[in-house]
């Protein structure tokens, strides 16, 4: 009797803890940032200070241990190494100021994130089925929400100013931008669930799962960022690769005639309210337009930026300082390329590109034991491919709300790819 209590005790325990896999992403994405209280992102830095310290508490809570292995020990001494060697030559060179010594805590934060999934006492199962939910749920929440705003600015645009968007940036005003800073941050965490829910959608059909997947494509063209658009784009052409659909020939035909439906309708809807369109969307196409014609003001900027981190890093192969003294770095190859050197900007892509692998590796396993699962993992394989493009444009990663979501992201697969292969090995 005593021996069921305590099993029933303990099982409640558990129950209650892996409702953090729930609740925090919830928090986290959603937290308001008030612009107008706290400016020059402020509010974010709130947030990330919130993340490490909910991180530390759920780790004495014992939900999960902290116990990298050599090679992940390995890349924290190295980007912290490299935080604190550019902060030395920044103060030696005069251009350092207060938001640098921030950069110290990234790393170190990073591996909490990571870990919570990583090394998680939470049942593996138990945490993909409440990740799947969140990154559903969540995001459709703030599909609905952006579409709501943008369509009735007069009566949701100050809600919007007084949690998220910031006023004087005029060129946020008519962009969805969900709870994030910037409308590209937005864009860029989109493309994970986006890529979910077209697989979803073309693995059994359904007018639900349509409507699902065109919520979430029209929430990412109102963002207007172009570099996501090209990365939108990739996502759904390497959708289409994924060997789950294919099944048999039904399978086959029916991938053929619904991509072919979309494909007519958008063109179709094009056709058919043009001007509407591109006067809604006026932004990013008027932003192609000029790229093509070699005038793009945000892409000459970027290629600045990188010339300018070329000529600056003389160490070349480690770091050359933050760089927030002298010049914002807005591109991940500029600012991984100027503050961790050659060898951080390889290590970065090369852990992301495997992170690809692993989750695709997961994803070919889990076919026949869970279809659901497994487009999961293939969602998270095709946004770790593509993120290398996608971040050319920001480093969205670094960012405090995706930042939890991109490594704890990369926690589970490495948590679920280890557990395969203890399972094959026995």
């Amino acid at each position: 009797m005593d021996y069921t209590a305590h099993t029933s005790r303990c099982s409640k325990h558990t129950s209650i803890k892996s409702r953090y896999y729930t609740i925090l992403p919830f928090i986290f994405i959603l937290c308001p940032t008030v612009p107008a209280l706290l400016p020059g992102g402020q509010g974010e830095q709130i947030i990330f200070l919130i993340e490490v310290i909910t991180a530390l508490w759920l780790l004495s809570k014992d939900v999960y241990r902290l116990r990298p292995n050599s090679n992940e020990l390995l890349l924290l001494f190295y980007f912290t190494f490299s935080i604190l060697l550019d902060l030395f030559q920044d103060i030696i060179k005069g251009v350092s100021i207060t938001s640098d010594f921030f950069e110290l805590a990234k790393p170190l934060a990073f591996i909490l994130f990571y870990s919570l999934y990583r090394y998680s006492k939470i049942d593996i199962q138990e945490i993909e089925k409440r990740s799947l939910k969140v990154i559903k749920s969540l995001f459709i929440i703030l599909a609905i929400w952006s579409i709501i705003e943008i369509s009735f600015s007069d009566y949701f645009l100050n809600i919007s100013y007084w949690l998220y968007r910031r006023e004087e940036v005029s060129v946020l005003k008519n962009k969805a931008i969900g709870s994030f800073a910037q409308t590209y941050q937005f864009a860029f965490i989109l493309l994970l669930p986006l890529t979910y829910l077209l697989l979803d959608w073309l693995k059994s059909g359904g007018l639900k799962k349509c409507i699902l997947f065109l919520l979430l494509l029209t929430t990412l063209l109102l963002t207007q960022s172009k570099s996501m658009y090209v990365s939108a784009g990739m996502c759904i052409i390497l959708s289409l690769f994924v060997p789950a659909l294919y099944r048999n020939i039904k399978n086959t035909i029916r991938i053929i005639l619904l991509m072919a439906a979309l494909i007519i309708s958008m063109y179709l809807l094009y056709i058919l309210y043009e001007d509407a369109i591109r006067n809604i969307l006026s932004y990013a196409l008027t932003g192609f337009e000029l790229m093509l014609e070699g005038n793009s003001n945000s892409l000459n900027t970027r290629t600045e930026q990188l010339i300018w981190a070329l000529q600056n890093n003389q160490p070349c192969i480690i770091g050359g300082g933050i760089g927030k003294g002298e010049m914002m770095l807005e591109s991940f190859y500029a600012l991984y390329y100027y503050r961790y050197g050659l060898l951080g900007l390889f290590l970065y892509v090369l852990l992301i590109l495997i992170t690809s692998f692993k989750s695709f590796r997961i994803a070919k396993h889990e076919e026949k034991q869970n279809i659901n699962t497994s487009l999961f993992y293939y969602s998270m394989a095709i946004f770790f491919l593509i993120s290398p493009m996608a971040l050319s444009s920001s480093c969205h990663q670094d960012t405090p709300k995706i930042a939890f979501i991109f490594y704890s992201m990369i926690g589970l697969i490495n948590n679920k790819f280890c557990q395969i292969k203890k399972g094959l090995q026995n």
